[in-house]
């Protein structure tokens, strides 16, 4: 899988979000949580009458286990930083990360893992030391098919 990487730094975000676990990390664990979570988070947002700020996104860390068995799955939609409440979600900035890689998957869900794992060994073998949460921002506009969506992927680094 050919990869366009820049590394760079990710801006901070004001969102409305939703937190749930997943047994695991990878596509089999985290799609049953994440799959129904947009649309819980899309209805509140709308249901709120917010608008929606930018595309939305997921951000995927290990929960609080410590083995790295269970991973924390968040959903959020980018709302104006003027809003302070949404009905039943959390409302909060998550913070902008100072060096990430970065790059572009184009296609549909049932390859990001694939695509996932072909970003992380690039980067190992690149020589970078992969550091906190990761996060997919979805930038396809609704109405898209899925075989033709982009989702940015972006990983927190180091070098080592």
């Amino acid at each position: 899988m050919a990869l366009d990487i820049t590394v760079r730094t990710v801006p901070a975000v004001h969102v409305a979000l939703l937190t749930r676990k997943a047994p695991g990390f990878g596509p089999e664990h985290v799609g049953p949580v994440v799959g129904p979570m947009f649309p819980e988070v899309a209805g509140r947002v709308a249901q709120a009458g917010v608008a929606v700020d930018g595309p939305p996104l997921a951000e995927y860390a290990a929960d609080e286990s410590g083995d790295g068995s269970g991973a924390l799955v968040t959903v959020a939609f980018p709302v104006p930083v003027s809003t302070t409440a949404v009905p039943g979600l959390e409302v909060d900035t998550l913070p902008g990360i100072d060096q990430a890689a970065v790059t572009v998957y184009h296609g549909a869900m049932t390859g990001i893992g694939e695509a996932w794992t072909a970003f992380m060994d690039r980067l190992t073998a690149d020589g970078y030391v992969l550091t906190g949460a990761c996060r997919e921002v979805y930038l396809s506009e609704p109405g898209v098919p899925e075989s033709e969506w982009d989702t940015e992927l972006i990983q927190p680094v180091t070098a080592s």
